[in-house]
């Protein structure tokens, strides 16, 4: 998954990029932080999770993107619906 967002503020033309507020994003997992652990993998605005089992179904996850100095937050969340194709074999 991939969580994107963009800055609204408004800065002059000649500021020096490193000086430039950077967008720090943060990932949850029923509300708790998520950090990586073998199945997620957190980087930046991107999680991957390995190896996606029925048991996470209805899972919510959630970005939160924050402008580095600021107090305003902005989240999205996403509910996975697993859906699981058995094949029985007789």
């Amino acid at each position: 998954m991939t969580c994107s967002t963009r800055s609204t503020t408004i800065l002059p033309d000649n500021i020096p990029s490193d000086l430039k507020p950077i967008m720090e994003y943060r990932w949850q997992r029923d509300n708790k932080n998520l950090t990586n652990d073998g199945r997620h993998i957190v980087s930046d605005n991107t999680l991957t999770i390995d190896k996606v089992q029925r048991q996470d179904n209805k899972i919510t996850y959630r970005c939160i993107a924050q402008e580095s100095g600021s107090k305003l937050k902005r989240s999205k969340s996403l509910t996975l619906d697993v859906r699981c194709k058995y094949i029985v074999r007789v």
